[in-house]
């Protein structure tokens, strides 16, 4: 079981950043109990309750969770690891919400604890307050400078219109992001 943050794709994980900072700013104690997972430990939480002792915890062998993750289930750190007082669940669900982040709960009436990717954009002032990484930030220096001379080479090289448009346009989002 792992809990690390590097482990959801990197679409997901600036969301997940956010969303944590924010339910911590809103008061609520929670943490990550996982995030990715292995086809292995997939395939040993599906046997849980069918094949090996225990109750069933999954019901596909397709989860989110699976490496790059773009799900994570998390617990509180008080007043319980899992309070039943739903006001508390629910504040953390509309926290998520908004940073395009579905509950189990919500999708399936089960599985309150899970959280997964709803592929949506969160709000466009959500977003500028995610402060990248240094090595975020280097590798967008790296993915400008290489369309660069990706472009430089297709000119070199008779030209091609088409790879100099996507090296070129692929340079300024990237200097974009990096601002």
């Amino acid at each position: 079981m792992s809990r690390d943050l590097n482990l959801l794709s990197a679409n997901f994980k600036p969301k997940v950043e956010l969303f944590l900072a924010e339910a911590k700013k809103q008061g609520l104690d929670i943490f990550i109990t996982e995030t990715g997972r292995t086809k292995e430990r997939q395939q040993e939480l599906y046997n849980q309750g069918r094949t090996t002792p225990g109750r069933i915890v999954t019901w596909t062998l397709n989860s989110k969770h699976l490496i790059p993750s773009e799900a994570f289930d998390i617990a509180f750190n008080k007043p319980t690891l899992y309070p039943k007082d739903m006001n508390l669940w629910n504040k953390l669900i509309e926290i998520a919400k908004s940073f395009g982040i579905d509950n189990g709960f919500t999708l399936w009436g089960k599985d309150i604890v899970h959280f997964q990717d709803n592929g949506e954009i969160p709000d466009e002032e959500l977003l500028k307050s995610y402060v990248m990484t240094p090595e975020q930030q280097q590798a967008l220096q790296t993915i400008e400078f290489a369309c660069k001379n990706l472009y430089n080479i297709a000119e070199l090289q008779g030209g091609n219109k088409e790879l100099q448009e996507f090296a070129g346009s692929t340079a300024a989002k990237s200097r974009e992001l990096n601002t």
